[in-house]
């Protein structure tokens, strides 16, 4: 990961690094997101195929942007953060259609223009 401030929200967890966790129990989200910020994360596609990418974000404003890559490939283009009616707290879904490959990659969520929480991903293969 790669964060541009200080450590944010729940201080005892990861003490040692400035990822910025908020706790909305009984779910954990990383908040206090900033343009220029990235998450990585290490992702096992089971087949080859066209995938719904669900990224629950949430969002007070509609001027959010992020990009997912795969290996260093961007397979989103930059997409908004759909505004949430509950603020930051209340993750609402983020779909789009993404084409995968089957194999261990490495998924990388770019902050584009950040100003809200995520929650995670969902990956569905469409049939």
């Amino acid at each position: 990961f790669h964060d541009t401030g200080g450590k944010d929200g729940v201080g005892d967890y990861r003490p040692n690094d400035n990822v910025d966790v908020g706790d909305y129990t009984p779910r954990s989200v990383v908040g206090w997101t900033s343009d220029g910020e990235w998450l990585t994360y290490t992702v096992n596609v089971e087949e080859t195929g066209e995938y719904e990418l669900n990224s629950l974000i949430g969002a007070p404003g509609d001027n959010g942007r992020y990009t997912v890559y795969f290996d260093g490939v961007d397979i989103t283009g930059t997409l908004a953060a759909a505004k949430t009616p509950g603020q930051y707290g209340d993750q609402q879904p983020n779909r789009t259609t993404v084409q995968l490959t089957k194999g261990r990659h490495i998924m990388k969520f770019f902050m584009n223009v950040g100003a809200y929480d995520v929650r995670g991903w969902i990956f569905t293969r469409k049939k």
